[in-house]
């Protein structure tokens, strides 16, 4: 059991994916470390991961409610910004 960080409830986490699945469609994603990128953006080649990162820091219900009311308004704020 741990503390979830948005209902602050003890309870065992669950696996929540940064960026949201919703976004990439599931695609490889590249990360990288902010410093690196930012020190030189062109030589920053950074760590391929098929479903990007993960992070257990919030409960099942909580990441069910984020998948269910956020998550789809990212997706579309995300065609929007990539249809610009």
């Amino acid at each position: 059991m741990s503390l979830c960080r948005i209902c602050r409830q003890s309870v065992p986490l669950t696996w929540d994916h940064v960026p949201p699945r919703t976004l990439t469609g599931g695609d490889a994603v590249i990360g990288r470390h902010l410093i690196d990128f930012l020190n030189e953006p062109q030589v920053s080649r950074g760590r391929i991961s098929q479903n990007g990162t993960k992070f257990k820091t919030i409960c099942g219900e909580c990441n069910s409610r984020i998948g269910r009311e956020y998550d789809p308004e990212l997706s579309k704020l995300m065609s929007y910004v990539l249809a610009v």
